[in-house]
């Protein structure tokens, strides 16, 4: 996924439009993500039951055969065939590490919404040496 950059100088609008055309990029990939990694199908009284309800599940799908979890977990691994692992379990778990957490994302969101902004001149915003990181910038051109 490319996101688009954000420039430091521009109109409000542009910026405006790329900021949610990147939302919604991130979005898009969150829910490819969400349904990517929700392979359980779900809890089967028999195996009758989940050949039945998913005749032709994707390598990688699993169920619970079973009346409670843990069951009888079955898997596919070719497409189109469910297997008894001879295992139990049941349990549902994604491992989300190293992605950000909602705590990150809400600091992240403050921190954008205390940015203040500044407008200059094209040639005052090149005659800053030093940006201050808590600014937004918006130029224009003189003339």
């Amino acid at each position: 996924m490319e996101l688009n950059t954000i420039k430091q100088k521009g109109t409000w609008g542009d910026t405006a439009t790329a900021l949610n055309e990147n939302f919604a990029k991130v979005n898009n990939e969150v829910e490819k993500l969400n349904y990517s990694t929700s392979r359980s199908k779900g809890l089967f009284p028999s195996e009758n039951a989940l050949k039945t309800q998913c005749p032709r599940p994707n390598v990688g799908d699993w169920a619970v055969i079973g009346t409670s979890i843990p069951g009888q977990i079955w898997r596919c691994e070719t497409t189109g065939t469910w297997i008894n692992t001879g295992t139990t379990g049941g349990g549902t778990e994604v491992n989300l590490t190293g992605y950000a957490t909602n705590d990150a994302l809400e600091s992240a969101n403050k921190r954008i919404d205390a940015l203040e902004p500044e407008v200059l001149t094209e040639a005052a915003y090149q005659a800053i040496t030093s940006p201050n990181p808590d600014k937004f910038y918006y130029t224009y051109e003189e003339g």
